[in-house]
């Protein structure tokens, strides 16, 4: 009990750390007439993020309404490729592109330690976009 807490103490200071993941791509713009529940399934294919590369894990966020055309929905993406060149390919490729009318964004993703790591815990959610390991490219 004792060593847990020293080194829970020890990574207390990785709370407010922000990391830029090189294998990480945030994509913002999309918008698709695809139903929510194939929206993962069709973006990891072929004609989509799946041309980059393998992908490890995708979160799709930031699902907003066009208050003027509530059809029309823009959300992020977050894309965790196998390798790092994978996902330089797919910034280069995605970045200053159309999905429609409208221009997508895409960036190096950002992440942080899970609360769980840093208290010296196993992270039990299965969905976890946050780091469980040490990162090696440190950004405030």
């Amino acid at each position: 009990q004792d060593k847990r807490e020293v080194e829970s103490l020890n990574r207390k200071h990785l709370l407010g750390l922000q990391f830029v993941q090189k294998n990480l791509v945030y994509v913002e713009g999309l918008s698709s007439g695809i139903p929510d529940q194939e929206i993962l399934q069709t973006l990891r294919g072929e004609r989509y993020f799946g041309q980059y590369g393998k992908i490890i894990k995708m979160e799709v966020i930031n699902q907003k309404q066009n208050d003027s055309d509530p059809n029309r929905q823009s959300f992020g993406v977050y894309v965790t490729f196998a390798r790092e060149e994978d996902a330089a390919i797919c910034i280069s490729a995605v970045n200053g592109s159309f999905n429609g009318d409208r221009v997508l964004r895409a960036q190096l993703g950002t992440t942080k330690y899970c609360p769980a790591y840093v208290r010296n815990e196993i992270c039990t959610n299965g969905k976890c976009m946050f780091l469980h390991e040490l990162g090696d490219s440190v950004s405030t």
